[in-house]
């Protein structure tokens, strides 16, 4: 039984074989198409930020192993990664693909048809102006937050008949 504990945690060193070893395929699968297909997208799009996902991955895919070892997950394909399809998690989702996007047109299209005019010291200094000032937009969202109505009754009238009167 301890041998089939050292080759779990060894396969895990590959993100989701540890999983597959274990008997969990659904889940070892989409772990490693993670793993690779962000290093995939770290190196097409020259985006450091999705290279940061990459030891997180590793990470979670070692530990995760350990787990399923000593909480002796049964093997079956219905084990598999929660990745939420709908709600407000879909939209901070799609905010990411969006910006990354965008990250990648200005980092690939427009910086390198700016550094003809402007010089790479210049436009090293527009990309962290505009990368500070992207935090600072989502920090002040992130603390001001959505206002929240505080007047029940409001909610119940229609937006047409608020200067009616009966």
């Amino acid at each position: 039984m301890r041998n089939k504990k050292f080759w779990a945690l060894f396969f895990s060193m590959i993100p989701g074989a540890g999983h597959m070893y274990l008997g969990l395929s659904k889940k070892g699968l989409q772990l490693m198409a993670l793993f690779f297909i962000a290093i995939g997208f770290a190196d097409v799009l020259h985006l450091s930020m999705v290279a940061g996902l990459i030891p997180i991955i590793w990470f979670y895919s070692v530990f995760d192993v350990r787990k399923c070892y000593e909480l002796n997950v049964q093997p079956n394909d219905n084990q598999d990664i929660k990745i939420p399809w709908s709600g407000k998690e879909t939209k901070i989702l799609g905010y990411i693909f969006i910006f990354m996007g965008a990250i990648s047109i200005v980092n690939e299209i427009i910086f390198p048809m700016l550094d003809v005019v402007l010089g790479w010291r210049t436009i090293h200094s527009i990309k962290t102006g505009i990368l500070s000032a992207v935090f600072i937009v989502i920090g002040l969202k992130l603390i001001i937050g959505r206002k929240v109505i505080n007047d029940p009754s409001r909610l119940l009238k229609s937006p047409s008949k608020r200067g009616e009167s009966n």
